[in-house]
C-alpha cells in the first residue's frame, strides 16, 4: 500500500483549482487536499491546530491580497510550524527566468513548478524530493 500525502493548493484562480485538484485526484500518492483560495484563509488554516498539516503546499505566486511571496513571509512571521516540514512550491503560469529564480533561491521553497501540474510532474517531484518513503 502507497502511503498518501497530504496537500494544500493555495492559488485564486478557480480553473487552476479545479484542474490541479482533478490531478491530485489521479495520483496514486494523493491523500487529503485541501484548496485555499487565498494567504489570508491559508495562514488561518495552517495556525488551526485542528487543521490537517500538509506535506506539501503548492502555492501560487500571483495571489489576490498577498502574493505568494507575502505569505511565505507572513507564515514564517506567525511562525507556522509546517513551513519547515512541508516541501513547498511554488506553481505560476510565469514564463519569467526571475521568478524560478527567486524561487530556487528562498529558503523555504523547494522548487518551482509550471502550471498546470500533471500526474507525471508529481511523479518527478515524488522522485527528486522523495514525498512518499
Amino acid at each position: 500500500m502507497n502511503q498518501a500525502i497530504s496537500i494544500l493548493v493555495i492559488d485564486d484562480d478557480d480553473v487552476t483549482n479545479f484542474l490541479t485538484k482533478m490531478t491530485l485526484e489521479n495520483w496514486e500518492h494523493t491523500g487529503k487536499v485541501e484548496v485555499k483560495r487565498n494567504a489570508t484563509d491559508a495562514l488561518a488554516f495552517l495556525k488551526d491546530p485542528e487543521s490537517f498539516k500538509p506535506d506539501v503546499i503548492f502555492l501560487d505566486i500571483n495571489l489576490a491580497i498577498y502574493t505568494g511571496w507575502e505569505f511565505l513571509k507572513l507564515a514564517k512571521e506567525a511562525d507556522v510550524k509546517c513551513l519547515t516540514s512541508a516541501k513547498i512550491f511554488m506553481f505560476s503560469a510565469s514564463i519569467m527566468p526571475v521568478d524560478k529564480k527567486k524561487a530556487n533561491d528562498h529558503p523555504l521553497v523547494d522548487d518551482f513548478l509550471k502550471k498546470p501540474i500533471s500526474v507525471e510532474m508529481l511523479d518527478l517531484i515524488n522522485k527528486k524530493f522523495k514525498l512518499v518513503p
